[in-house]
């Protein structure tokens, strides 16, 4: 029995020297991690383009110091390189967005009202190719209007109807006004359904199509309805934008099952001039 008692003993030393080995293993790799982190943090802070890229990238790998990350990359939004400052605030915006870092929202905002580029200056998206004209940027590249405005893509994604004020305030400033009206169409309150229609006369072709998408997001269909119907009866409207109209009309009968709106729909089809 002595010996049977000798050898648990022994055993269950062993077993603790292992877990202490493992838990120290574990302690160094995180002070390694730590170690690494601060240096990224650094070279995100340096003024050479490349080096500050590489970081971000690097950056991204390690979400689960996001708490530390983040009030840096949103700190670094407003940093000004010496080369490509567009390209690396759109890597940042990325980050953000893959960190779903919707306390970033506000910093990114105040950055696009900045006037300061947000757009590629060095690196070449691969959908930008498909862009004719800044005009076409909503026609030409519907399934992800935000490609190559990485920015505009994370304020998109990361914004909800608290920050719709904000948004409308840039937008009556003439500023990326078809990215923020998509955005507002999504997240902002029913009421907004009036600013965004301020614009469906638009001298842009990219914001009236956005506002087309947007009021056909947007619950309040009283406002929506008349002004979409009245887009899409218009004769010298671009098809595209009157075929957008339509989408978002069918888009609110399938979400209300407004009975009165189908019937304007069927009247619309047997109109010869729509």
């Amino acid at each position: 029995m002595l010996i049977y008692s000798k050898r648990n003993i022994y055993i269950f030393v062993f077993i603790i020297c292992i877990l202490f080995y493992f838990e120290f293993l574990y302690a160094q790799e995180r002070l390694n991690r730590t170690d690494t982190i601060h240096t990224l943090i650094e070279q995100l802070r340096q003024g050479d383009y490349s080096v500050s890229w590489g970081a971000i990238g690097a950056l991204e790998k390690f979400p689960e110091y996001k708490s530390q990350i983040i009030p840096t990359l949103i700190e670094a939004l407003n940093f000004e390189w010496k080369h490509c400052s567009g390209d690396i605030r759109d890597a940042i915006a990325g980050a953000l967005l893959k960190f779903n870092a919707k306390e970033a929202v506000f910093p990114l905002l105040n950055l696009v009202r900045s006037g300061k580029n947000i757009e590629h200056e060095c690196a070449e998206c691969g959908c930008c190719f498909l862009a004719l004209t800044p005009a076409d940027e909503l026609v030409e590249r519907r399934l992800d209007p935000f490609c190559g405005f990485t920015v505009l893509k994370a304020v998109y994604e990361l914004a909800d109807f608290s920050h719709s004020k904000a948004m409308a305030d840039i937008i009556s400033e003439g500023k990326w006004k078809w990215s923020l009206i998509l955005t507002l169409g999504k997240v902002a309150p029913p009421r907004y359904a009036h600013f965004i229609s301020q614009f469906k006369d638009d001298s842009d072709k990219t914001t009236r199509m956005a506002v087309t998408s947007a009021l056909g997001k947007i619950d309040n269909n009283t406002v929506t309805v008349p002004v979409l119907i009245q887009i899409l009866t218009r004769k010298k409207e671009s098809f595209l934008i009157r075929w957008e109209a339509s989408n978002s009309l069918i888009s609110i009968w399938e979400r209300t099952n407004d009975t009165t709106l189908h019937q304007r729909l069927i009247e619309l089809l047997d109109e010869s001039d729509t």
